[in-house]
């Protein structure tokens, strides 16, 4: 499950976890989460891993993103996708970033 994500300042941490939760697997999975820009360019990847079935709330399965690529730069102002996969499943959403 998939919440929408409001625009947030990249200074500012976000946490995917309060966005993406709850992540509910009704089976086992390789777990991921894809983060592109708006021209469908890969930005940043999280390779979460296998996840047993189960509700995942707690602090500790966050997914933080600092607003910087897989190469460490910074992103832009801008509009980003991202895309959780968890198996046969995925879903893509839009946030905003501001600076």
């Amino acid at each position: 499950m998939l919440a929408k994500l409001p625009p947030f300042r990249a200074n500012k941490k976000l946490v995917l976890k309060n966005q993406i939760c709850p992540l509910q697997l009704n089976q086992d999975a390789e777990v991921s989460v894809s983060i592109y820009n708006v021209s469908g360019r890969l930005v940043r990847t999280f390779p979460i891993g296998f996840r047993s079935a189960g509700i995942y709330l707690s602090q500790d399965k966050a997914i933080y993103w600092n607003g910087r690529t897989d190469n460490g730069e910074t992103v832009s102002s801008g509009v980003y996708f991202y895309q959780l996969n968890a198996g046969d499943y995925s879903s893509t959403s839009r946030m905003v970033i501001l600076k």
